[in-house]
């Protein structure tokens, strides 16, 4: 789990372009500074092909969290 974490706060970064963000496993990424729709299909998409995984419409409202994309994407994995 500690490796997709950080593989997920790194693809946040990239998607942001702010290296020095830190969010935890309890931040929305919809409250980080500079996120908007556009910034979210971007980092869907980095998430999908980072794991070489696919999301249906469904399950991307599901997650709120952090801690929720990770535990979906270790049932993916």
């Amino acid at each position: 789990m500690e490796n997709i974490i950080n593989q997920v706060v790194e693809i946040i970064r990239e998607t942001l372009d702010d290296k020095k963000i830190s969010p935890n496993l309890q931040t929305k990424v919809v409250d980080l500074k500079g996120w908007g729709s556009l910034k979210h299909i971007q980092f869907i998409a980095s998430v999908e092909n980072h794991f070489q995984i696919r999301f249906a419409f469904q399950e991307m409202l599901e997650w709120e969290t952090i801690q929720d994309l990770v535990q979906m994407i270790e049932k993916k994995i």
